[in-house]
Order: C-alpha cells, then structure tokens, then sequence
C-alpha cells in the first residue's frame, strides 16, 4: 500500500530511541522528510545516522527539551528553514513516573504534568500555523491505555494521557476544516527502555520484583507477550498519511487485547 508520505516532512518528537525511534524509521522508509527531536543529543545523533544509512533520507536532528519553549521554537524554526514545510507532527517526547498519591506535592504534580501533556501542548501550538498555511497535517499523539483504564500505581500517568486524549479529540474538531487531522496511539506494554524504567519504578513502590510485576503483566495480555516499537509505528505512519483521510478525533489501541472496554 502507498502511502502517499514521499516528500512530506515530518517531526516526531523524543525520537532519539523507543516508540519515537521507531516511529520516526518507519516514516522514513516510506519517503517523508525528517526531523528527529530529542534532549540527548549522543542518542539522537546515532538515530540520525542509522536512519539516514538504512533510508537515504534527509534527515535532521535538533536538540530540543520541549519544556523549554524557545528550544521548540528553534525546532520549528530549523525545520522549516531546512524543508520549507512540516506536515506531520507526532508528539512522543515526554515521561511520567510511578508515583503514591499521598506522597505527591503541587509543585511535583505541576512538573508531572509538564512532563507530557504541556510539552505536547507546546510544540502543536508552534507548528498548527503551518500546518493552516498548507491546508493540510497530520498530528498523532502518542498517549498510553493508562489514560482509558486507571491505575492506583500509574495515577500521574493516567492523568496524562487521559488529558493527551480529551485534548485530541477537541483539536480535531477545532481544525477538521483546515485539512488537519488529529488523532490518538495509546501503546500498551511496549517494550522499550521506558518501559523497563517505569517497571523499576512500580516495584519499589509496591514492593514487588521487576520480575513479578512483567510476569503479571504478560498474564493480563491475550497475546501473551510485550509489544514491539514497530508495531505502534506501522499504526502511527497509516494514521499520519494519505490513507487516513477520514479519520479525526480517534483514540487507537496497540495493546494486544488487553484493552476490555467497547
């Protein structure tokens, strides 16, 4: 299937490894433009490289903390001067911890949520004028089946992603008549250095083992195992292109069933 992503340009935000990296690769290898985002900059000069080695993209990398606002607008800045366009935006930079209720003050709350929501905030608001401009975009954001089923140990995370999805689908509305299209991936258990560090962080707060706890987790998967970066970028690349044309406001799952709600 085409596509249709060839000279397009894309920016996926915390792209430097995980989910975004695959994200990124996977968008490469249909053709689009890229530039990668992330705050460590060894990291994302590998990706650049191994990207532009396997692809033959154009390919950019900029250092960008997306909590920092003249950072994200360097990034736009950069990306348009390079390719004169951005068509798709897929916001993945952003991590939340583990947390207990009762242990959490305002100022760690205001900065759990600065860690995802108002980052992707941010960078949208920078780049959706030039995406009017175009009459045509494509944002995914990159949420988390936490924000559908809650969790007393991923509480922070859920509010998060629940608020990445409730925000999603009013910006869809807001700009379905301006060509732009906005949409929602919730991954679930993915298996990437993030995952493995939120794990970590879930056993010290219950006591449990790291090992207990992914044991538990592959019980409460029909599919019986993790799953793999590619397989939310192949639904991440179909949604940010030309064959996704009547999709707005959605919320997908990539969670290998464990989602129970219709």
């Amino acid at each position: 299937m085409d596509l249709g992503l060839t000279g397009k340009v894309a920016i996926v935000t915390g792209s430097s490894d995980g989910i975004g990296y695959a994200v990124a690769r996977a968008l490469a290898r249909e053709g689009t433009r890229l530039v990668l985002c992330a705050r460590r900059e060894t990291l994302l000069a590998e990706a650049r490289e191994n990207i532009v080695k396997e692809t033959g993209m154009d390919v950019l990398a900029v250092r960008c903390d997306v909590q920092r606002l003249d950072d994200v607008r360097n990034l736009v800045k950069e990306t348009v001067q390079r390719f004169g366009a951005i068509d798709i935006l897929v916001n993945n930079a952003g991590s939340v911890p583990s947390v207990k209720f009762a242990e959490v003050d305002d100022a760690q709350w205001y900065r759990m949520l600065e860690g995802k929501l108002l980052g992707y905030l941010r960078v949208t608001r920078e780049v959706v004028p030039h995406m009017i401009a175009a009459r045509w975009g494509r944002i995914v954001n990159i949420a988390g089946t936490a924000g559908l089923e809650p969790s007393n140990t991923a509480i922070a995370v859920g509010l998060n992603n629940a608020a990445v999805i409730n925000w999603t689908k009013s910006l869809s509305r807001e700009y379905a008549a301006e060509g732009i299209l906005v949409t929602t991936v919730a991954p679930g258990s993915i298996e990437t250095p993030r995952q493995v560090g939120n794990r970590e962080r879930e056993a010290k707060i219950t006591g449990k083992s790291v090992q207990e706890l992914r044991s538990a987790r592959l019980r409460d998967i029909p599919m019986q195992r993790l799953g793999r970066p590619e397989e939310v970028a192949h639904v991440v690349a179909f949604l940010a292109s030309e064959c996704s044309s009547y999709m707005t406001g959605a919320c997908v799952t990539v969670d290998g069933g464990v989602m129970r709600s219709i």
